[in-house]
């Protein structure tokens, strides 16, 4: 459902855990106020956000390197209080581990350092031959540790019961290609600042497949890997919770790339892409059952094509948009076009056509970014906002939707 506060359309459950006001970081905001880089701007067009490139940050070792998005590597997303964090770098790309935050909901949005990184002279690659040992994980001496920067792909998640951002399976530290299974991970909130931790004992979040994908939806994290298994986690369940299983359906048989997006009004996940064609599904939380979108799509057929191109290569992002009851899907690598997915439909439209220029009111351009858009691209819900990321080196992109 979705409900009016202050002259606002947000979910009602939204609206229910927010009530009348944003509070953030000791101030608050009414709902219908919206920021000031916001307010003024036309609706459905897009326009770069200034100041929000991640490698402008200066840390204690210089500033944040592009991998932090890049090399296999997302954002997470606090929906509550419409922040974002970035940490990752995985691959090859950098050995920073720093973690970065922006809040979206403010009047000029910039990235701060939640979490320094580990100086370079403590920083262990893990050899591209193989996983050796814990010391590859983890940087540092005790207490201090921090972890190697991994390929987290869209795993990252903010989760209220723990107050933290959680990575959700350790999946390839930095400069090693292979998957390191079951080494969640959670960066501790106190106060502005961030410290890491990785659950122990009955604490221990017990993911045993290195996700690559994971979503939050009614409070509970579902997540995938390499193979045919949504599992699903309650952090209000601990001590002693464990993943348990939703689905397991041979059409879910997959690489793990691609993207899980929660519906809430429906209560399923849409899951989008991969290496391979024609990779739409959906997956009913109750029941658990599979069903393959791909023959319900309807649209021009340049368009479905357009899609259906892209998405069998790309490493995808994607995003619900409850305004428009939509999914939103861009390409990932090659041009910039955005595709809508009606969700009671499956109609397909283009949010906007491919960017040439990448000037404004085009799409931003997301060519070029090798390694994917991941988890990337999301609505900021108390201010009506569909943002986006192209790459670790780029200022984010925005487009009102009310």
């Amino acid at each position: 459902m979705v409900g009016s506060v202050a002259g606002l359309l947000i979910p009602d459950a939204v609206a229910s855990a927010l009530g009348d006001e944003i509070f953030r970081d000791g101030f608050e905001r009414p709902i219908g106020q919206l920021p000031a880089y916001v307010a003024g701007k036309p609706l459905n067009q897009w326009f770069e956000v200034p100041n929000t490139n991640v490698t402008t940050l200066a840390t204690a070792t210089g500033t944040v390197p592009a991998g932090i998005m890049d090399d296999y590597s997302g954002l997470a997303f606090n929906k509550l209080a419409g922040k974002v964090a970035a940490f990752g770098g995985g691959h090859g790309g950098s050995t920073d581990n720093t973690v970065a935050e922006i809040d979206m909901l403010a009047d000029a949005p910039t990235w701060s350092v939640l979490c320094q990184p580990t100086p370079p002279a403590q920083r262990i690659s893990a050899p591209g031959g193989g996983f050796v040992s814990e010391n590859q994980l983890w940087w540092g001496t005790a207490p201090d540790k921090k972890p190697n920067p991994p390929h987290t792909y869209s795993s990252g998640q903010w989760v209220e019961e723990f107050n933290s951002y959680v990575w959700f399976g350790y999946f390839a530290p930095h400069n090693f290609g292979g998957g390191i299974d079951g080494r969640t991970l959670r960066l501790i909130k106190n106060g502005a600042v961030g410290s890491w931790a990785q659950p122990q004992s009955a604490d221990d979040l017990g993911l045993a497949l290195g996700a690559r994908n994971t979503c939050l939806m009614g409070g509970k994290v579902y997540g995938m890997a390499s193979g045919q298994t949504l599992f699903k986690f309650d952090p209000s369940a601990l001590p002693g919770a464990r993943w348990s299983t939703v689905a397991n359906n041979n059409a879910l048989n997959w690489s793990g790339f691609g993207a899980l997006v929660p519906d809430e009004t429906r209560s399923r996940i849409f899951r989008v892409g991969d290496y391979f064609t024609d990779r739409f599904f959906t997956i009913d939380i109750p029941s658990g059952v599979v069903t393959n979108i791909n023959p319900l799509l309807t649209g021009a057929a340049n368009v479905l094509a357009g899609l259906r191109n892209r998405v069998g290569v790309d490493t995808v992002g994607c995003c619900y948009d409850v305004f428009n009851d939509r999914y939103i899907v861009p390409t990932g690598l090659a041009g910039g076009a955005f595709y809508a997915i009606n969700a009671a439909t499956w109609a397909v439209t283009l949010v906007s056509p491919a960017s040439v220029s990448g000037t404004v009111p085009s799409t931003p351009i997301v060519g070029g970014n090798s390694t994917g858009i991941f988890a990337r691209v999301f609505v900021i819900e108390q201010a009506a906002l569909l943002v986006m990321w192209p790459r670790g080196s780029a200022n984010a992109w925005a487009m009102r939707l009310q």
